[in-house]
């Protein structure tokens, strides 16, 4: 797996949206917590969205397998009704080739309620999935 098809993903779903990087609030990760994908996930998101708020909701339950991106497009939609987004859980070496904004600590408020989505597959397989308030 490259950062490549993340960083595309990334970039066509901001393309379908009509939105730009700026518009983006906050990203869930996909977050595996593995120094390969975390490193390469962290490095796309940085170099397509730059310093947007990052959460990784797998720290909270793990990788539920084919479920995971369902749950985590909930809380990414809950994040959106309330204005508070998670933080990350058991953050606390942060990684210097993971350039981006780890929420950790304590969860954030939102002002931009603008989300991105990201999931993707050993293989190289991405999706990314924009989400906003009606």
């Amino acid at each position: 797996m490259t950062g490549k098809g993340i960083g595309k993903a990334i970039a066509g779903a901001l393309r379908e949206a009509r939105l730009t990087a700026e518009d983006v609030g906050h990203v869930n990760a996909h977050g595996l917590s593995t120094l390969h994908d975390d490193r390469i996930e962290a490095q796309a998101i940085r170099q397509v969205l730059g310093d947007v708020p990052v959460t990784a909701l797998k720290s909270f339950f793990g990788n539920l397998g084919a479920g995971t991106g369902a749950v985590e497009i909930i809380a990414s939609i809950l994040a959106i009704q309330t204005g508070t987004l998670a933080a990350t859980v058991n953050y606390e070496f942060p990684d210097p080739q993971c350039p981006v904004n780890v929420v950790h600590g304590r969860p954030i408020q939102l002002d931009n309620r603008i989300a991105l989505k990201l999931n993707h597959a050993p293989l190289g397989q991405s999706v990314a999935m924009l989400l906003g308030p009606p």
